[in-house]
């Protein structure tokens, strides 16, 4: 079951690879933040890494009023930021 899951996360993240920066963070903040989204658990940590973290900080607000999340920076350093 973990192998299949993490098979399948490796192919989202590969076809989600040819988005837009801003769009690819989105995309990568809704897979991970599913079971938030479908109200399975109330939190989880995200990390974004390198070029992410800075279109993270940019579209972090106008990402997470789209789909309904609110996010929390709890460390940020010069390689990511979760």
């Amino acid at each position: 079951m973990i192998c299949a899951t993490k098979k399948r996360e490796a192919e989202f993240i590969k076809d989600i690879r040819s988005l837009s920066p801003d769009a690819y963070a989105e995309q990568y903040l809704r897979f991970s933040a599913a079971p938030i989204l479908a109200g399975v658990k109330p939190a989880a940590l995200i990390s974004f890494h390198h070029s992410c973290k800075s279109v993270w900080h940019i579209c972090k607000a106008n990402i997470c009023e789209k789909i309904g999340l609110n996010a929390i920076d709890l460390y940020d350093n010069k390689d990511s930021c979760k």
